[in-house]
């Protein structure tokens, strides 16, 4: 089933979100929405949260003094600053 990670909140972190969301490469495609949002379609559910979970590490292995402003949940959400990864299934 195609599932989509929404990216929603400030534009500095949405930018960094969707950054390394993508560099999991499981991706399919991505796109804009309103208000600065990103948001990335996968194939599959797993590929999704692969994909928050590989963003994750690379956050926190780019930053490790910014620990406190990155959360995770798996196969949930990512937290980024003021911005937020989210899971959204999409039936087709």
């Amino acid at each position: 089933m195609k599932t989509t990670i929404q990216i929603t909140g400030q534009i500095g972190g949405n930018h960094r979100l969707l950054s390394a969301i993508l560099s999991a490469y499981l991706a399919t495609s991505y796109g804009d929405g309103m208000f600065y949002s990103k948001h990335v379609e996968f194939q599959t559910r797993k590929d999704a949260f692969k994909a928050l979970s590989v963003a994750w590490h690379k956050l926190i292995a780019d930053e490790p003094e910014f620990k406190h402003g990155i959360s995770y949940s798996p196969k949930w959400m990512l937290h980024y600053d003021a911005s937020k990864a989210s899971i959204s299934e999409r039936h087709r």
